[in-house]
């Protein structure tokens, strides 16, 4: 299963345990993890966060579906 945490708006979701970690330990989109209600513009918001996806659904180098991926 993949978990990719969406921020819509303000909240303490980095604590939100899933499994065996919690949802903070992934990466989350939009980018830098802003919500997107504090987006300027909602529409490039929801394509940047396509985009992403689209690139995290490519397969790797060796035709692998690519891992989950955690934050730095």
């Amino acid at each position: 299963m993949r978990v990719i945490p969406i921020i819509l708006r303000s909240c303490l979701w980095q604590q939100v345990p899933v499994s065996d970690m919690r949802l903070g330990d992934l990466q989350a989109l939009p980018k830098d993890a802003k919500p997107i209600s504090q987006w300027a513009d909602r529409d490039e918001t929801f394509t940047s966060i396509a985009e992403a996806r689209r690139q995290q659904e490519k397969p790797n180098v060796k035709g692998n579906r690519p891992s989950i991926t955690t934050a730095s």
